[in-house]
């Protein structure tokens, strides 16, 4: 999803992204901000970029669509306006 506006990025946001970073370290991962979009219809998504670091362990890590099931929990729960978050895995390319 792209193509929409930026909103905002809070204090939460980036400790949460944070967080999840923590979260696929230990398995030769880490999370990036990739962007934060508003778009057509007022859906605010955020974007994250897993990039596997270890590619021996990329099996270890959580399957994407976890991933960002447990990213949209952890934003809600701290109060981020979002909708929707999109993980880019470069295992599903």
């Amino acid at each position: 999803m792209s193509g929409g506006r930026g909103f905002p990025r809070s204090p939460e946001l980036a400790e949460i992204v944070a967080e999840l970073d923590e979260l696929v370290r230990g398995d030769g991962a880490r999370f990036t901000l990739a962007g934060a979009d508003e778009v057509a219809g007022g859906e605010r998504v955020v974007r994250l970029a897993l990039v596997v670091e270890d590619a021996s362990c990329a099996d270890c890590i959580v399957a994407r669509p976890m991933l960002e099931s447990i990213a949209l929990k952890r934003l809600r729960a701290a109060g981020v306006p979002v909708t929707a978050v999109v993980v880019d895995d470069p295992r599903e390319r």
